[in-house]
């Protein structure tokens, strides 16, 4: 499970890096936006890259309508905190 942050898309209006969540689920691979402001701004802020999570829990959403598709998405990552 990681946080990827790539390079704006060019075509896109907003130039800002687009930050999604990969896992895997029953045998699927997945690589879901990340709309989690909080979380979205935090790698953001490391640059382009990979970033591994601890283990954590993803709330995977399901967006309104666009263009007659449905996209998933995670609206919130929580990580469990380190062993103290």
């Amino acid at each position: 499970m990681a946080v990827k942050v790539s390079p704006a898309h060019r075509f896109a209006s907003d130039r800002r890096p687009v930050v999604r969540a990969r896992f895997e689920h029953a045998g699927h691979a997945y690589a879901l936006k990340l709309t989690d402001p909080v979380q979205e701004e935090r790698y953001r802020a490391r640059g382009t890259g990979s970033y591994p999570l601890r283990e954590s829990i993803l709330t995977v959403s399901l967006a309104e309508e666009f263009d007659d598709r449905f996209y998933k998405l995670v609206a919130a990552i929580i990580e469990r905190p380190p062993p103290s």
